[in-house]
This record gives structure tokens, sequence and C-alpha cells, in this order.
């Protein structure tokens, strides 16, 4: 669920800050995934100017120079912009500025004449998909002023995740609503529309309640499919939603203002009015996304009285959606059945906005609410438009009552609580609260389809009052049934102690994460998915990873590195259940920007390598390399590490696209052992200097790094006690089929310091070895 934070303040009166907005979230154990500053690089950069000039470029044509005052000076600014004109207020980025593309602004010289900024488009801003000329700002705003509030770039971009228990919490009011409980009050919001009784509404006939417990149907007349708003087109920029007309564009901002999805028709393409039903066999939809779609009865539809006009709850047909010369739409608001929302889901790989709400299960008076704000908005900001009374089937349903016991939730939760307490909690919770013999019988709130059982409300009190008030005592117990150490617990102090940061991500994958990574037949498909996004469990730790990778560039961090062990599912055979291997997987990747505490450095294989060596040397497992490599990577090979199969490399260009990562990923993958145990938990450190050599080998491209390195091992004299690559070099003038590899060679005695003489006896023994063995030394 993404979220402007700017948009929620519309919703809850608070002081709170942004980022304490957030914890709150963190508190009500809604998980916030990321974080973005809509602000950020433009907040004191980006003035309202106004152009009071325009004059042509003397050598370039196709350029215009605007003098632009900005409240303390007037700029001259280059600009191409068919629209730059004298007399309008415009968005100005001075140098300095970072636009949302990561373009930083800076003084730019065409042919002589200095550019001192830049005029904005909306496109620069991420305002919009494309603009064919700059942005012009209303002319009330103030000169010199910061746009940002204007432009819905003032606060801050989050995504949540909301749980499939709560689709209540998939809309702006419903994260206000559920804010204060805990913070501040939810302020009303405007439903009011006027109704004209003269028209005639389209009729609406449900043939199976069972399928679609609500709908309300609404008939308007003198609709323009004129732009949108600014308001309306910025927040849906922002949240990744294209703006269409201001029809179109209500339906999904009230979608995701109050929760609940909408859809609209033009009502001169429905023939009688509307039918909810069951689709015939062998009937065909040709939906929005111009797809057509062969329908069977196990799909729920909405139909006028000669074909399927929509497929219910997913997407709405192309024929009958609203199109630029639509003057008369049918607003529909409706309560569907999940399972069938989810049979069409699956049956079609759809999943869309409308159907992940729709399969969590909506509500009724969220239904008419949401139909409500929509008719609302459409006649304030269009004051020609006429409304028949809305055609409503069905009813909500009776309210439900739960009696929460004090002496139950006083058992279970662990924590004492004074009955004047609970009763306020409880009150914040639901909209009517009456004594009870026991303890109080509790309202239950319409929004609230989670709630079931008294067990539940007793979870929610504990959630407002904060899981810390429950005190924490040790179990006990008359026997001891013994303790089985997890396999990685002397995995997660290696990897964070060489700077890699742990991820724990979903076990569920789609298909596009689980085809890269095994063959069709090893993958393991649940039978009642989430959505599209969930249809099979993981076979490999990579996706997850990243999804990380993803959000961490983001958020421009400049150094990634992550790693994640957990389990991975693939079949074995029909007549078994699935294997479930544990596995180590660990990314990197960078821009070459700084990294903490070792300056510019850009991440590359032999960074991810070294983790490997860290396995072996820590672990004492053998390493056998493998000839060939995964598909999946650019540059790699498989490995086998203590008899258990991995593999490392560069990822590909065409899996890292379908991430949106458009920078190197160094990755590797390895199935964990059941036991693994360091060869040693500790060692002293040299208390005497360490003397380095080294050596530099020309050898042919076929020859194999491992293999070099362990002849180097093999060879080592007493005092040898470490071999690193730091050089690979090939080129002129060395020959095409020959590379150079330099290797440092650490030497160090544990009782004394080794003289100049003693290195360089055992250096040269150890060259001459080399040199028996028919390898050329290119250097020393």
């Amino acid at each position: 669920m993404k979220l402007l934070t700017r948009w929620l303040r519309e919703h809850l009166d608070t002081a709170l800050t942004d980022e304490a907005l957030l914890e709150r979230f963190a508190l009500l154990g809604i998980e916030v995934e990321d974080v973005r500053d809509l602000g950020e690089g433009l907040r004191d950069h980006v003035v309202v100017g106004e152009i009071t000039q325009v004059e042509p470029h003397p050598r370039l044509s196709h350029l215009r120079v605007a003098h632009t005052h900005i409240g303390t000076e007037t700029l001259e600014l280059v600009s191409a912009a068919p629209n730059v004109r004298p007399g309008i207020r415009v968005a100005v980025a001075l140098p300095g500025a970072r636009l949302p593309s990561g373009e930083k602004i800076e003084v730019r010289t065409f042919e002589g004449i200095p550019s001192r900024g830049m005029l904005l488009s909306e496109a620069e801003l991420e305002l919009a998909e494309a603009s064919e000329g700059i942005l012009e700002l209303p002319p009330d705003l103030e000169v010199g002023a910061s746009p940002l509030s204007y432009l819905e770039r003032d606060g801050l971009w989050v995504d949540l995740y909301i749980t499939p228990n709560r689709p209540d919490l998939m809309g702006v009011r419903g994260l206000a609503r559920e804010l204060a409980l805990l913070e501040g009050e939810l302020l009303p919001v405007n439903l009011d529309f006027p109704t004209d009784t003269s028209i005639s509404a389209l009729p609406v006939h449900v043939e199976d309640p069972e399928d679609c417990a609500f709908y309300l149907g609404a008939t308007v007349e003198g609709v323009a499919s004129v732009p949108s708003p600014p308001v309306f087109r910025y927040r849906l920029a922002l949240v990744g939603i294209p703006s269409y007309s201001l029809p179109v564009d209500l339906t999904n901002y009230v979608l995701l203002e109050m929760g609940h999805p909408l859809h609209a028709f033009d009502a001169d393409q429905l023939e009688g009015g509307i039918v909810v039903r069951r689709a015939h066999p062998e009937e065909k939809l040709q939906t929005l996304d111009e797809q057509e779609r062969t329908l069977d009865p196990s799909l729920l539809i909405i139909a006028d009285h000669r074909k399927p006009v929509a497929l219910a709850g997913v997407l709405g047909g192309r024929e009958s959606g609203v199109q630029e010369g639509t003057r008369r739409i049918l607003l529909e608001s409706a309560v569907f059945a999940p399972p069938l929302i989810r049979e069409a889901v699956l049956r079609f790989g759809l999943s869309t906005e409308a159907a992940r709400r729709f399969e969590r299960g909506m509500t009724v008076s969220s239904a008419k609410e949401a139909a409500s704000r929509f008719l609302h908005l459409l006649h304030q900001h269009q004051r020609t438009v006429r409304i028949a009374p809305p055609v409503v089937v069905g009813s909500e349903p009776e309210p439900r009552t739960l009696v929460f016991r004090t002496s139950r939730f006083h058992r279970i939760a662990g924590v004492h609580l004074d009955g004047k307490e609970l009763e306020q909690v409880l009150r914040r919770l639901a909209p009517d609260v009456k004594p009870h013999a026991q303890g109080w019988e509790v309202l239950l709130p319409s929004h609230r389809v989670d709630l079931h059982r008294e067990e539940d409300l007793i979870e929610e009190v504990l959630r407002l009052v904060g899981y810390d008030r429950i005190p924490a005592e040790p179990e006990q117990g008359s026997s001891f049934v013994g303790y089985r150490p997890p396999r990685d617990r002397n995995v997660h102090p290696l990897l964070q102690g060489l700077g890699y940061t742990r991820v724990v991500s979903v076990e569920f994958a789609s298909e596009e994460e689980v085809r890269p990574f095994a063959p069709s037949e090893r993958w393991v498909r649940i039978a009642n998915p989430l959505g599209e996004r969930y249809r099979y469990l993981r076979t490999s730790l990579i996706p997850g990873l990243l999804q990380a990778v993803r959000r961490n560039l983001h958020a421009r961090q400049p150094w990634i590195a992550l790693y994640e062990v957990g389990t991975v599912f693939l079949w074995k055979n029909p007549e078994s259940l699935p294997e479930e291997p544990a596995r180590l997987a660990v990314v990197l990747s960078g821009s070459g920007e700084t990294r903490p505490h070792a300056g510019i450095l850009r991440p590359d294989f032999w960074e991810i390598r070294a983790v490997l060596d860290m396995l072996v040397e820590r672990f004492g497992l053998s390493l056998r390399w493998e000839k060939d490599k995964p598909d999946f990577l650019r540059e790699g090979s498989r490995f086998t590490l203590g008899d258990l199969p991995g593999w490392i490399g560069e990822l590909s260009t065409p899996l890292l696209r379908r991430f949106e990562i458009k920078q190197p990923v160094y990755a590797l993958e390895w199935t964990l052992p059941p036991h693994l145990t360091p060869l040693r938990t500790f060692r002293n450190i040299p208390t005497f200097p360490e003397a380095r050599r080294d050596v530099s080998l020309l050898v042919e491209k076929r020859k194999r790094y491992a293999e070099l390195r362990d002849l180097l091992w093999k060879e080592r004299t007493e005092h040898l006690t470490h071999i690193q690559l730091v050089d690979v070099y090939e080129g002129d003038p060395l020959p095409p089929d020959r590379r150079s590899l330099t290797f440092a060679l650490t030497y160090l005695a544990p009782d004394r310091t080794l003289t100049d003489e003693e290195v360089d006896r055992e250096f040269w023994t150890l060259i001459e070895r080399l040199r028996a063995k028919g390898l050329t030394i290119r250097g020393v």
C-alpha cells in the first residue's frame, strides 16, 4: 500500500512529525517496507519564478532565453520548451538541486549563454509520464516561495505491507483511522452530493446474493472527460498510477483514499442495465488491457442485457470503459465474494489494485462511503453533472457483538489492567461498549472484518496498550528436552563481521521469480495463493534479496551488502513431499560512491569471492569448482563446498532488469549442511610483524585460479601463512592467450620477528619450486 503523508494529514489531525507517524505504524504492527522523502534534492533548491522576458538564443534557433524573476534576483534560463512565454509562473530548479531521476542541476553553458538553473516540467518532477512543455504554476503562488506543497512533494512517500486480514487498511482513510487509535483525531470527510430525481437510473439485477452481497449503481449525466486537477494527477502519479481523465482518475483516487474499489462504465454502451451473474460457457470479453478472454461459469462478471462488460472486481471491459466522448456514466460500488475474485486472478494472471482489495474482503459500509466520496468530488469539480438517486441491491449485515470478559483477558494476556483502562481502550476500538456482568458487550465496528472471537478483541487491547506491558517471565517445566543449535548460528557472526546485513524475506514468489532458478517440474505451487505475486514457494533466496537491493537503491544507498539464511522448496517427485533445503545467499552491489570506513570503492567479483574463501577458511571445507555456470549469471561458476552445491558470480542483465536494477550485482548461493562448526573459536593476535612478498605468474587464460592457489599452498615453506590474489592483468604486451596473476604472500613467525634474509630465502625457495613445475615468473 503506497501512502503519501501529506494526503494522510487531510484525514488525521495530529501534531506528530512524519517520522513519528512511521513509528506509530510500527507500534500498531504495520510494517514499513520503504520510505522516500519526496522533497529530497528539491527542498531549498526549487522555487517559484515568473518569466518576465523571453529572447531567442543568438546561435541555437531551437532554444530561447527566459529572464526569470525568483524573488531575490532575475536569472537567465535556457529552454527549448514551446510554452515558454512572459507572464507565467514556473518551477525553477537552482544549481545544487537533484531531480527525482538523480540528475543534478548545475550551471550549463549553451553556445556562450550560461543557464543558471532549469525550468522544470511535470515529467522531470515525476508528476506525469511525459510533458510537452514546462510546468505552468498558478498565478497566485508567491514568487521566490517553494512550490513543493502545490506539487505534493513536501512529505514522505511510504510503502506499507498490509497483512491479508486487514483490508480496512488498504486506503488512506483506513490508515488514518488506525493511527487515530494511538494519536490524533480522525477528521470528517465530506460525502455529500445532490441528486436529481428527473434522471432515469439504469436498473441493476444481481442473480445470486452469495456472489455479490451488495451493489450500488449511480447514473450520472453531464460528465466531461476533461483532465483532472493537479492534486489528483500528482498524487496518482507519485504512487505510480497514470492520469486519464477526471471520471477515471477519480475512481483510482477514491480507491486509494477510501480503500474500496470503484468502476465507471460508459452508460450509453450498456444495453438495458446491469446484471451481476456468472459467465456463460465460452462467452468472450475484451478487457481494458485489450486482451480477449474466454469465460466460463466459475467466473463472476458484470453484464448488460446482451453481453459481458467487466470481469467483476478485477478489470473492466474495453467497449464499456469511459472514453473521451463519454457524457453519461454508471458508477459501480459493490461487494463481491473473495473466492470468485481469486479464481479470476489465478485464471488470467491479473493482479489489479481492485482485485487485491476484493480478494481480502470488502464491506457494505466501505462501498457506500466510496461511492458517496466519488460523487461528492465529481460534483465539486464538475458542477454541470446531474446525479440520479443511486440504485442499491442488498443491505448492510446485522451489527456483530462480542462479550469481552475481564477474567479471560487477565488469564490469556498475562498482564493486569484495571477495569477503567480496559474500558477506555475498548471505546477507542468500537463505536458502542456496554457494561456486562462479566465485563463489556462490544459492538464491533463494521470495517473490522478480522474480528470474530473474544481472543481477537484481547489481542487488539494488547496491541493498543503495548506489548511491552506484558511482563517477561521465564518458562518453567519438569523436564529438559534438550537443545539442538540451529545450523546457521555460526554463519551470522561471520557474515555480519564482513559487513553484510541480514535480510528476512517472504517464502512466497511469483512465476517470474522461480523460473530462473529451477525447472518447472520442481516448482511448488500454492493451492490458494493470496495473489499472482504469491503463487509459488521460492526456489532461491536471490529474488527476495534483489527486492531488498532495489529498495536500497531507491533510498540512494551507495554500498549494499546483504545476506539471508532460509529455506527453499523444490519438488523431488510426485510421490513425496517437496525438499526443503536450507541455503545461504549473499548479494553485493554499489554505485562506486563512498563506502563506510573505506573511502571510494566499487564492489567487484573478488569482494563476493572473499565470502566464499572465508567459509572455506572458517569451517575447514573443501572447495571444488565445476566447469559450468547457471544461465542467470553473466559471469561466474558453480562449485561444491563441503560436498554441497552452490554458485557464485555476477547476475545477468535480464534477471536484474526484472527487478529494475541497472547496476552490477554480485551474488552467491550455497546449500547449508546440517552442522557447520568452526575449525577453531579463536586464535591469538600476532605479536610479531608480518612480511610480504609479491609474485606475478604468467599463465594461460584457461588456467583456473583455484589450481594456482592450491599449488602455491602445496609448495609453501614453513612461515608462509596467507596467500591472496591482488591483481589480474590482460593485454599488451602480454600474448592474447595469456594473463598475469599477482599473488601477495604473507610470512609470519609466532615467536619472533623474521629477518629479511629468512623471508627472502623462503620466498626464493618457493619461486624455484614453481619454476620446476613449469610456471613462468613474470615478476617478483
